[in-house]
């Protein structure tokens, strides 16, 4: 949902780097796409709809969250996290998470 804030805030000349799963298919000026690979929420998030959400029910939007959760715990502890979490303090102006 924040994509198209992050691009034009590269098309202004800020540099962005996003942490994301899904890169861009085309390099963008002054945007860096830090890819943290992970295949348990790859699949989680392309494959389920916001219809399929709609129709889940209490048990099974509780496991959804909770594995959708640990999958994105999991991504911390991957080297390309671990670098920009260990950049000195003042490194970014601003950090936004989704």
């Amino acid at each position: 949902m924040l994509g198209p804030l992050m691009k034009e805030l590269a098309a202004r000349g800020h540099q962005v780097d996003v942490i994301n799963h899904f890169p861009q298919k085309s390099p963008i000026p002054n945007y860096r796409d830090i890819v943290v690979p992970n295949v348990e929420l790859f699949t989680t998030v392309n494959n389920v709809t916001y219809g399929d959400v709609q129709s889940f029910s209490t048990i099974s939007l509780e496991y959804f969250a909770q594995e959708t959760g640990l999958n994105t715990c999991k991504s911390l502890e991957h080297p390309a996290m671990k670098e920009v979490l260990s950049k000195k303090k003042g490194a970014y102006d601003v950090i936004v998470v989704e």
